[in-house]
């Protein structure tokens, strides 16, 4: 069964793709974790258990209860005026008093207020609540849920106003084999970007890092030269297709010496290492500028550009067969790193890390 011809245009499928690759910087609201209130994942703090289902029923049930029915909008069970008259004259409307005694202990010092009796556990029919009957108890450990309030929770997004003109995609340590190319950052244009073209100059910290395994076939583990060709390629990609720059960019470095020197440690004076031990280095060797890079800057592009590295040995017959594999690593934090070799010190410029500006 064959496949279906492709009827969209060049052009189609390029803004399909560019539409694509813009969707991977959508940054997604916040999702509302109500599972995070949730008193089921919740221990009492009393007793170390999870709540019970009973227990808040049970707190729920008492809350309400706490509530008398003129501050209910369902209110049935008021009391007429007569029935208030009525009140008035038997005297059961009066005030209720206490005992001298009874506020000394229970009134909060400085206050006109009493303390808050213990609530006891109460039977439901000496409350005159229908149904059977069960203890009434209040459990101030156990969270109140599942009760409606007036105040209501609102999840209402504020949207943000983009002031961006536009967005990187990057990340530190990016690793480069030697003459493979490979995604450096994402450039997405943003709608309200002012300018029709910009000029970009990007800095990254660059290091060299070679990996191997020991073997017999190596002649000297002394004085391993790798060397970077400042000769960096970039490649600029527009929803899969290679941009044709209208100028080449301009790559510098702080430092003229662009190589790493190992010695492939013996073991510690002890012999060499035995065959298949690996080793491995990397060196941080300076910042690395890519400059005068002309893109065209309409909104919404999304722009991939690619670095290709060109690392090479001083003496690759050194290895014989077992030729080690040589890169870089862009947007370098760390310092030196080396497992079974020595690497040569030298002097570079401080390592002021990854920014991009356009003009």
């Amino acid at each position: 069964m064959s496949n279906p011809k492709n009827n969209c245009s060049d052009a189609t499928i390029q803004l399909l793709q560019n539409r694509r690759m813009s969707k991977m910087f959508n940054i997604p609201p916040t999702r509302v974790d109500t599972f995070a209130k949730s008193p089921y994942v919740q221990s009492n703090p009393a007793t170390g258990l999870f709540f019970t289902q009973p227990q808040l029923d049970m707190r729920r049930k008492v809350e309400i209860l706490k509530y008398a029915g003129n501050q209910s909008n369902t209110k049935t069970n008021a009391f007429t005026r007569a029935e208030k008259y009525a009140q008035v004259i038997n005297g059961s409307y009066a005030s209720r008093t206490y005992s001298k005694t009874y506020l000394d202990e229970n009134m909060i010092p400085g206050t006109n207020r009493l303390a808050t009796c213990p609530q006891l556990p109460t039977p439901s029919t000496s409350c005159d609540i229908p149904g059977p009957m069960i203890t009434l108890y209040e459990d101030p450990d156990v969270p109140l849920y599942m009760f409606q309030s007036r105040n209501v929770d609102s999840y209402g997004i504020q949207n943000t106003v983009a002031t961006d003109i536009w967005i990187i995609s990057t990340s530190n340590h990016i690793s480069f084999t030697s003459y493979n190319p490979a995604l450096f950052l994402s450039l997405q244009l943003m709608q309200n970007i002012p300018q029709s073209s910009y000029i970009y100059t990007i800095h990254t910290p660059i290091a060299i890092t070679i990996t191997g395994r020991c073997s017999s076939q190596i002649q000297n583990p002394a004085n391993n030269v790798a060397r970077l060709n400042s000769a960096v390629k970039v490649k600029v990609y527009y929803s899969g297709q290679l941009v044709k720059l209208a100028v080449p960019p301009i790559i510098t470095f702080t430092n003229t010496n662009l190589s790493m020197t190992i010695d492939i440690n013996n073991n510690g004076g002890n012999g060499f290492l035995a065959d298949n031990s690996v080793f491995s280095a990397t060196q941080y060797i300076g910042m690395m500028t890519i400059s005068n890079l002309f893109l065209y800057t309409s909104n919404n592009y999304n722009y991939q550009i690619y670095l290709e590295f060109d690392v090479n040995l001083d003496n690759y017959t050194n290895f014989g067969t077992e030729q080690p594999t040589l890169g870089v690593i862009a947007n370098y934090t760390g310092g030196d790193i080396q497992t079974n070799t020595i690497i040569q010190p030298q002097t570079v410029a401080a390592n002021t890390g990854f920014s991009i500006i356009g003009i």
